[in-house]
């Protein structure tokens, strides 16, 4: 079975080298797999896959010899014990258009064959992204991880301890410390509120001004609480500010992530091509004001025009802004409506 496009219709795959590439290319993608696909069976395997391809280009390969190029006995190399032919073929769709950056517009191709055992072999296929079947109506781009490494500043680190760009940096515990101690001062806050209420009500004078001020503490602890968390738990996802990010480019996020039922939090900085300016790149930044409350694509050239929506899961995006085409009568019409069509990064 070819897996080409999510179709299993048979098509011409060639091997690294009989479409001009070599280790160079297999080696870049190897490089991307822990960037772009999460800790799993099905990144393990694929990475067993990529390496054995380095050393035998266009070759057949089976379990086991994958397992043993990741260091996994033959009998733990089993389909029943290691990742699924089905789970496996799912994970490489989902991201086969980012690990195919490299392939000069081709395609990254799997294919699966033969009958226990099974074997696998990587391949190029002519293929545009169109093709792949899970882009979504409306979508004109796809993000992909940046090159560029985010990393935390000093005040970053303070505010957001224990995590980073990929699972091994996370430490859930860590993570969660701020959160905790916001929920202290909370806590304070009520209590010191509750404290002049009552010595108040004893007949202890407190001016309306101290109130004021412990009601002001109060709200900005809950608006602080929930800036970070309640929109992290909310949406899976947030923005972080300047001052948390070591650089000068912005668009880092803390995405969460689930692999192997274990949920966990990393860096990313998600960019793309823009397809209006073809030559400039489109960073992730803030919806406000026309799309308050969401994170947006926007173009380096042309932030307020070039907006485009963000889905966290799928890595896609549409054109949040109407842009009016021109119509055979010659009268102008919006392309579509504020917002149509585009996901929102849930």
């Amino acid at each position: 079975m070819g897996v080409e496009g999510g179709s299993e219709v048979e098509r011409a795959m060639q091997s690294f080298a009989e479409a001009g590439f070599g280790s160079a290319e297999l080696h870049d993608i190897a490089q991307m797999l822990p960037r772009e696909i999460p800790a799993g069976q099905a990144r393990e395997f694929l990475t067993g896959l990529v390496c054995l391809t380095m050393e035998g280009d266009g070759g057949w390969f089976t379990r086991q010899q994958i397992g043993g190029a990741m260091g996994r006995d033959a009998e733990r190399s089993a389909s029943n014990k290691w990742v699924k032919n089905g789970e496996l073929l799912t994970v490489f769709e989902r991201h086969r258009v980012r690990l195919s950056q490299g392939l000069g517009g081709r395609l990254l191709g799997l294919e699966v064959g033969g009958q226990r055992p099974h074997r696998y072999r990587l391949g190029v296929v002519d293929g545009t992204e169109g093709e792949v079947p899970y882009r979504l109506q409306g979508s004109v781009l796809r993000y992909r991880a940046s090159e560029e490494k985010p990393q935390l500043s000093w005040y970053g680190r303070l505010n957001h301890p224990g995590v980073g760009e990929d699972r091994a940096a996370y430490r859930k515990w860590v993570f969660l410390l701020p959160l905790v101690m916001w929920a202290f001062l909370a806590l304070l806050a009520a209590l010191a509120w509750t404290s002049v209420w009552a010595l108040t009500w004893v007949g202890v004078p407190f001016s309306p001004l101290n109130y004021l001020m412990y009601g002001i503490f109060f709200a900005i602890v809950l608006c602080r609480m929930y800036w970070r968390w309640g929109k992290l738990f909310d949406d899976r996802v947030i923005l972080l500010g300047m001052n948390d990010i070591s650089g000068t480019e912005d668009g880092v996020v803390i995405d969460r992530q689930r692999s192997d039922g274990v949920t966990y939090y990393v860096l990313r900085r998600y960019v793309a091509s823009c397809p209006i300016c073809v030559t400039a790149t489109v960073r992730l930044a803030k919806g406000r004001p026309q799309h308050w409350g969401r994170i947006v694509g926007r173009c380096e050239d042309s932030p307020r025009e070039h907006v485009f929506s963000f889905d966290r899961v799928t890595l896609e995006g549409g054109p949040l802004v109407q842009r009016p085409v021109k119509t055979a009568s010659g009268t102008r019409q919006p392309e579509m409506e504020d917002g149509d069509e585009a996901r929102d990064g849930g």
